[in-house]
């Protein structure tokens, strides 16, 4: 078994402690996919897709999966108005993917609890242009 297949079951282990067991395959997928980023993030050394998919197990889609859930960390950062921790409150002026990163990033830094499953913020009513 190499290396990066070890550190992705260690990295699982670990994340299945902290999150409660849910009979949910998306909710098991997900977390496969935080724990493959992790993985690779730790052996890549680096957080960008390409050089963390190339460390992450074969058998997960890791760097379509981690961009989306890159977005969804962006979105749910807009959303909620946590950008304002670590990015400035005047104006947003990056990518929901940057942000997303930088939200992954900052949960890391403060021991944030790490958004596992994809649940969108609910709509508004948007207004008329007319």
């Amino acid at each position: 078994m190499s290396d990066n297949v070890r550190r992705f079951q260690a990295v699982r282990t670990a994340l299945k402690r902290y999150y409660p067991q849910s009979d949910s395959k998306r909710h098991a997928r997900h977390l496969t996919t935080l724990a493959a980023m992790v993985a690779g993030i730790v052996a890549a050394g680096s957080s960008h897709l390409a050089k963390m998919a190339q460390k992450a197990p074969d058998q997960t889609k890791t760097e379509a999966e981690a961009y989306l859930w890159m977005v969804y960390l962006g979105v749910t950062a807009l959303h909620r108005g946590w950008y304002k921790e670590f990015h400035r409150s005047d104006r947003v002026d990056l990518s929901l993917f940057q942000l997303g990163l930088r939200l992954l990033e900052h949960m890391l830094n403060e021991a944030w609890a790490i958004l596992v499953a994809f649940i969108p913020p609910p709509l508004e009513p948007m207004k008329s242009v007319r």
